[in-house]
């Protein structure tokens, strides 16, 4: 909860701010699959060659009005929260990192950079569809799904370089929901393309509806691995003085 210090200052908890981060993409994407299946059966089901398919994908469930823009705000809304949340972990490994080499430090940097250009990925294939630009959209898209990999294998490893894993509760249950949700997102990404390739080589009924919900799948892992941070910055707040913006910390969230 949002609260007044006794400075003048309020203070709020950074868990709101990654719950606004999970729940803006996590219930629009959702909304706009059944408000599309609702309104567009035909447009989102149908496919190149004519089969019977039962969910649309995620690019034809946000392809239609209304359903792009609730798609485009919810996505415009949570990009300042991931935005802080990455600069956030880039502190978080700074003060948590007990090895001191070179090498781990450019890893955070990376790992932060990484983070980034995911963020900044899925707001340009959000914003650019594959009717505006199908070239531009495509590279959006493999970047999206390049970097948000190449995000959760480095920020699992950094964690596993935080000392005291074992020794603390809270580090080692976030770093087990990470690896979950990492092996998880890696199986259900395997089976979206084998069903991609399947359905566009054999034509089969129901199976682009097979790709449909795997999607689905790898898209909502992804979110609940950024979810972890729900974790990692317990009894963190962001402190808003009078004449100002400043970030504190609790001493409980100090002690990782």
């Amino acid at each position: 909860m949002n609260k007044k210090s006794k400075m003048g200052s309020i203070k709020i908890q950074f868990s709101n701010i990654v719950y606004l981060s999970i729940l803006f993409p996590l219930l629009s994407i959702f909304s706009c699959v059944i408000m599309s299946m609702w309104l567009h059966w035909d447009d989102v089901t149908s496919t190149h060659c004519k089969v019977v398919n039962y969910f649309p994908s995620i690019s034809a469930a946000v392809d239609k009005s209304p359903e792009k823009y609730i798609w485009r705000i919810a996505i415009g809304l949570h990009s300042f929260q991931r935005y802080l949340i990455a600069f956030a972990y880039y502190h978080f490994y700074q003060d948590s990192l007990l090895v001191a080499a070179s090498f781990f430090r450019t890893l955070v940097k990376f790992a932060v950079a990484v983070n980034l250009l995911e963020i900044t990925s899925l707001i340009l294939l959000t914003y650019v569809s594959s009717t505006d630009n199908y070239e531009f959209h495509k590279w959006s898209f493999i970047g999206f799904i390049l970097f948000s990999f190449m995000f959760m294998v480095t920020t699992s490893y950094l964690f596993l370089k935080l000392g005291r894993i074992k020794q603390s509760k809270k580090n080692y249950f976030s770093l087990r929901q990470k690896m979950i949700f990492l092996t998880l997102k890696l199986m259900f990404f395997f089976l979206t393309m084998y069903f991609f390739v399947r359905h566009n080589k054999s034509c089969e009924p129901g199976i682009y509806s097979l790709f449909a919900l795997c999607e689905y799948a790898v898209v909502t892992l992804n979110i609940l691995f950024h979810g972890t941070a729900l974790i990692d910055f317990r009894g963190v707040y962001i402190e808003i003085p009078i004449n100002g913006i400043q970030c504190s910390t609790s001493k409980h969230a100090q002690n990782i």
